[in-house]
């Protein structure tokens, strides 16, 4: 009787091996040769190698929420009263079984949909990194490591929405009120003028749908008085809106604003508006009898329901003054000046003082907004309103279910656009969309997916009560336009994100599962601080090791031995002279495992001779004989017993 030892690597506990010493295929060579007398027969004695395995996925287990503001389980605020609010995202839909260094794509996807949430945290103008890893490379699974990084959306990252019609510009607000032609001035500016004489299409009035101004940074410059060009008379409306999108382009014919937007009215002077797609704004201003007045669809704690409102101003400030209007987004803050012809500025809203009272903070609702304009005083050639200095961020739109593979431009309205005109002879109308859900925008993504109504409670919370006495807390940007604040991952349902103890309980976390994929079984919320300006935040790592399976058997084989065993399931001659059982001594099927028979299964060699020997090679393979994927790592250790054949 002969016992041989095989090994892929002579290195205790190796975590990478590659080549003639990969685990799962591995040739040892001998110092000198090995006789093998005739007529003998080989079995395993006992095998130890360490298994991966796989992660099943399925809805009990795939969802897990992204929140980020303020370190709840520290600082003493509840959810009533922070910035943030948690964010429902998933690994993947359905059911999957996959090894974890498959399921790392998904994962990362998941990541990107919950981090989409504020601006500083997705990519502008560039690919989706790639957050997430093995916690230690190629060695035994012990579970994932999660890297955050942040965006700084300088000034070099601003972009301005092109001077065209349709697709990729400026599009009409409703199907009705497209009186407008979009003309370029200089290389950043867009001329909106007034058509004449086409009073059957309504009202002038436009969205530019391309480059979002968001927290992350962005600005847009107004002129209703152009000189000798013209103005945009005694009545107009600009400002900032989340909704952009017209019913000719929504499935169905959905509205694009919010469906709780009900009540509205520009004011005194116009038209009693019933809160249509053309009176919302989140921000505006318009000119009422020759003054300026700043209006936010903000929400009243003591009315039932939202509504666009005045703000009270501090002070008159009259149009004749000024002849532009400049909007300023940085942090959650919105501010708002008057130009005058000589190019200096007034503050009308600013974000100190009682001035900070006069504007909403921006929200996770709306923190991409986009340019819209509105003109109702009567058609002229000379009714103009030219948008300057605009600069908005090219936010990509990442496809394919990695979350990083052929990144587009920004797309608007919550789907990939199909390019599709909605009235070919009337390109500012828009396009159909129709394409796959986007979510990099939470309210077009909430809107679509018919989810609005979380949207709802986030606006309806204290601090963002427009007659509230409630501080609003800042999420200010330093020099760098990086921002300084916790990113929390929530993998179970959780009392404090679900608003435990206050009148804006709910269970906002409860279908989260994904505590065991994901690595925190014992720990389901994990908290990590931002770095402000930092590209390189920090890293979060699996707490506990992620159960996984092996659902799929394995076999020893010796494809350089003269032995002959039928493999029915590839319906061929095999070297296989082994089955591994999927559960080891102790009853495991993953990490590290030791398989020893009681009963060994003997394999004769068919050799008459003696039989010389210089090399081994083994192989761990599957039923159809394929080595390729096979989840081993680290060392493999095969014993075979071989002796003289038993009749």
């Amino acid at each position: 009787m002969t016992f041989i030892i095989t090994s892929n690597t002579t290195e205790n506990g190796a975590e990478t091996t590659t080549g003639i010493n990969n685990p799962v295929s591995y040739t040892n060579m001998l110092s000198s040769t090995f006789e093998i007398e005739p007529n003998s027969e080989i079995a395993v004695d006992s095998i130890k190698f360490t298994r991966n395995g796989n992660l099943s996925i399925s809805s009990d287990n795939n969802k897990f929420a992204v929140f980020i503001g303020e370190d709840l389980n520290a600082c003493g605020i509840t959810l009533e009263n922070s910035v943030g609010f948690p964010v429902m995202t998933e690994i993947v839909g359905g059911d999957i079984t996959r090894s974890p260094q498959d399921l790392i794509q998904n994962i990362d996807c998941g990541l990107h949909r919950g981090l989409g949430q504020h601006p500083n945290f997705i990519d502008i103008d560039g690919i989706h990194p790639q957050r997430t890893e093995l916690k230690n490379g190629s060695g035994e699974f012990t579970g994932f490591k999660y890297n955050f990084s942040s965006e700084t959306a300088s000034s070099t990252k601003l972009a301005h929405i092109p001077a065209v019609e349709g697709q990729g510009g400026y599009v009409a607000t409703t199907l009705t009120d497209f009186n407008a032609s979009i003309g370029a001035s200089g290389s950043t500016g867009v001329v909106i003028t007034k058509k004449e004489s086409l009073f059957t299409h309504g009202d002038c009035s436009v969205i530019g749908q391309k480059y979002p101004i968001s927290w992350a940074n962005g600005s847009v410059v107004f002129t209703y008085d152009s000189g000798a060009n013209g103005s945009a008379g005694n009545g107009w409306e600009v400002g900032l809106t989340r909704s952009t999108i017209n019913r000719g382009q929504a499935d169905g014919g959905a509205h694009g604003r919010p469906w709780w937007y009900e009540r509205g009215g520009r004011a005194e002077g116009y038209d009693e508006g019933m809160g249509d797609d053309l009176d919302f704004f989140d921000y505006s201003i318009a000119d009422i009898g020759g003054q300026l007045k700043v209006f936010n669809a903000g929400y009243h704690f003591t009315d039932e329901g939202f509504f666009k409102r005045e703000v009270e101003l501090q002070a008159t400030f009259l149009s004749a003054s000024y002849v532009s209007v400049k909007f300023i987004c940085l942090g959650n803050e919105v501010s708002i000046k008057g130009i005058k012809a000589d190019g200096t500025d007034d503050d009308i809203v600013d974000n100190s003082g009682t001035k900070a009272q006069n504007n909403k903070p921006a929200n996770i609702s709306w923190f991409h907004m986009f340019p819209k304009v509105n003109i109702f005083d009567k058609e002229s050639s000379k009714r103009i309103m030219v948008i300057d200095d605009y600069s908005g961020l090219n936010v990509k739109t990442p496809k394919g279910e990695a979350g990083g593979i052929d990144p587009v431009d920004y797309q608007y309205g919550g789907r990939f656009d199909s390019g599709v005109p909605v009235n070919a002879s009337n390109l500012i109308l828009g396009n159909v969309l129709n394409g796959d859900l986007t979510y990099q925008d939470w309210w077009a993504w909430s809107f679509r997916t018919g989810n609005d109504g979380i949207c709802r409670n986030t606006e309806g919370r204290p601090q963002y009560d427009m007659n509230s006495a409630s501080d609003v807390p800042s999420i200010g940007l330093n020099a760098s336009f990086g921002v300084d604040y916790t990113i929390t991952i929530i993998t179970s349902s959780d009392g404090l994100f679900n608003g435990r103890d206050t009148d804006f309980a709910g269970g906002y976390t409860r279908e989260c599962g994904a505590q065991n994929i994901l690595g925190f079984e014992r720990t389901p919320t994990q908290s990590i601080k931002t770095q402000g300006a930092s590209s390189n935040i920090n890293s979060i790592s699996s707490k506990t090791t992620p159960q996984m399976t092996s659902n799929k058997s394995l076999f020893v084989r010796l494809p350089e031995f003269p032995v002959e065993s039928y493999n029915t399931g590839k319906g061929s001659i095999s070297k296989i002279i082994h089955h591994i059982p999927r559960f080891d001594n102790t009853g495991n099927e993953t990490g590290g495992l030791f398989f020893k028979s009681n009963e060994k299964l003997y394999v004769p060699l068919h050799n008459p001779q003696t039989l010389r020997l210089n090399t081994m090679k083994v192989e761990i393979c599957y039923i159809d004989e394929t080595t390729n994927n096979v989840e081993l790592v680290g060392t493999t250790i095969v014993c075979f017993d071989i002796r003289k054949r038993r009749d």
